[in-house]
């Protein structure tokens, strides 16, 4: 048998290719030179996961982005789903009143500030929402 011009026989090529022998002991048993980039082989199945996560660290890193903070949990303590049903002009209305992306944080202030009696906090909610629709 050759290898890379270096005539082997089959019991040392079974020898020094088994799954348990060092990387690079068919290299060194033919005294074959390696160039220091491939002088050891690396087992790919059990670092393919952390070169990907390399890769994928250094393509953020080439594009400048910062890395993201964990999002803190916007809400502490346990919250509960409160639903309702309203007609589709009613919607509307909600949405318009409270201004871009806030209908159900508007319906919440308010609901819950008309609960209380907090007649200011349904005014201010109110406010609110019409200088948000200024903005819009």
């Amino acid at each position: 048998m050759s290898y890379l011009g270096h005539s082997i026989c089959t019991t040392h090529w079974n020898e020094f290719t088994a799954d348990d022998a060092p990387p690079d002991a068919l290299r060194m048993a033919l005294g074959i030179e390696a160039p220091a980039s491939t002088a050891t082989e690396v087992d790919m199945s059990e670092t393919k996961k952390s070169e990907t996560k390399v890769a994928k660290k250094g393509k953020a890193e080439r594009k400048g982005k910062p890395p993201k903070a964990p999002k803190a949990p916007k809400n502490e303590g346990p919250l509960v789903t409160f639903a309702i049903r309203i007609h589709p002009e009613h919607a509307r209305a909600i949405h318009a009143a409270a201004g871009p992306r806030r209908g159900s944080a508007f319906a919440r202030e308010v609901l819950v500030c008309a609960a209380n009696g907090d007649l200011k906090g349904v005014q201010a909610a109110i406010d609110a929402g019409i200088e948000a629709t200024k903005g819009a």
